[in-house]
């Protein structure tokens, strides 16, 4: 049995063997919550429920060596103190610095408006960086 999986930007990647899938999740390609689909099938499952029904690829999780963490996750205290004194600083925090000055500078251009989204996206940052490191250009990131 052969499987697809789908990668950050929602392409289908494959086939794969379960022992290849396997070995992707392994180094970090694959994640428990990619969407796999089995070859010539149509239903998408998030690749822990492949795991967790067998699949031939085991009950147990491997082991999250190559899945990026975040060590040095910022307190709720200092991301309120950096967003209210300073949004790009705030954003400074994770790596994300030419995104914080982009969403201050469409802030001013918009009258504020676009400031929603800049708050949106800080606390949608601030959340998912509590469990791993969020990416330069990730916009509104999910866990």
């Amino acid at each position: 049995m052969r499987y697809f999986y789908a990668d950050s930007s929602n392409q289908p990647i494959g086939p794969y063997t379960i022992d290849e899938l396997k070995q992707l999740h392994l180094n970090g390609t694959v994640r428990a919550e990619n969407w796999v689909v089995e070859e010539g099938g149509s239903q998408w499952q998030p690749y822990s429920n492949l795991i967790a029904i067998g699949g031939g690829i085991g009950a147990a999780m491997p082991p999250t060596t190559g899945i990026p963490t975040n060590n040095s996750a910022v307190s709720a205290g200092t991301a309120i103190v950096w967003f209210l004194c300073c949004l790009p600083v705030g954003f400074m925090q994770w790596g994300q610095s030419a995104k914080g000055w982009i969403w201050l500078l469409a802030s001013i251009f918009t009258g504020g408006l676009a400031g929603i989204a800049a708050i949106i996206d800080y606390w949608m940052c601030f959340s998912v960086q509590q469990k791993r490191k969020v990416g330069e250009w990730e916009f509104f990131p999910s866990r």
